[in-house]
């Protein structure tokens, strides 16, 4: 079985974890506008962190990988993750621009996550995922941040930032962060794919390859469900 073909059947093999993840009220209501806007901005805050947390994600697996290949989607991503130089442009630096604005326009001015005020369910859902990525076998946390989340997130943020634009409360500079994903964790993907190649090499590695993918769907569907309950 070709590269392309392994990627396809995981696809369809995830489909009820990805739908399932997709059905989540809290996502599906954001994704029709018909979450509360400060729900949103809540969410969104406390989602910082998980944010925050990615350049943190994918060191600990880079710290892993000794094939120049296996590494370079990492190396790549860290470096987009930072803003490509530009501290301003840094991922958590988008996603506070949004938050600060869709703020303002719902009447809230401050940002949880920045004082350390995290929700249990995000703490939670960011130590989980070190320790896959810390301690699992290189192709179950290859599996999990490849085609468990670059994979999905560019469909998620996508039904997202339809969902956003429907509430007209802030301009499309500030969605920026969501956009953004959109098109770069396409490519993000496609190139985790390639480095799938060479860490896994035998059938044994591409069970364990799909049971990251499968652990990762399942965590991110707990974590949201979760966040559902934020007062």
């Amino acid at each position: 079985m070709n590269l392309n073909e392994r990627r396809r059947k995981l696809g369809a093999d995830l489909q009820s974890d990805i739908a399932e993840l997709m059905a989540v009220p809290i996502l599906r209501n954001i994704a029709v506008g018909k979450a509360e806007p400060k729900l949103v901005w809540q969410v969104f805050s406390q989602y910082r962190h998980y944010c925050a947390s990615f350049p943190q994600f994918l060191g600990a697996l880079l710290a892993r990988t000794t094939s120049p290949v296996a590494r370079q989607p990492l190396v790549d991503n860290l470096w987009e993750e930072s803003g490509s130089g530009d501290a301003t442009k840094s991922h958590p630096a988008m996603l506070d621009k949004f938050l600060e604005s869709w703020g303002a326009a719902c009447g809230v001015s401050e940002l949880p996550a920045r004082s350390g005020d995290n929700s249990e369910p995000v703490k939670m859902f960011v130590e989980e995922i070190l320790q896959v990525l810390e301690t699992a076998p290189l192709p179950m946390s290859f599996g999990f941040l490849g085609p468990g989340t670059e994979e999905i997130t560019s469909r998620q943020y996508d039904l997202i930032l339809t969902g956003l634009r429907t509430y007209r409360l802030v301009d499309e500079s500030v969605l920026d962060f969501f956009s953004t994903h959109i098109t770069a964790d396409i490519k993000h993907a496609d190139v985790f794919w390639e480095a799938l190649e060479e860490v896994a090499t035998t059938e044994s590695d591409w069970m364990e390859v799909e049971r990251g993918a499968r652990l990762s769907l399942k965590l991110e569907t707990k974590f949201w469900k979760e966040m559902t309950g934020l007062k």
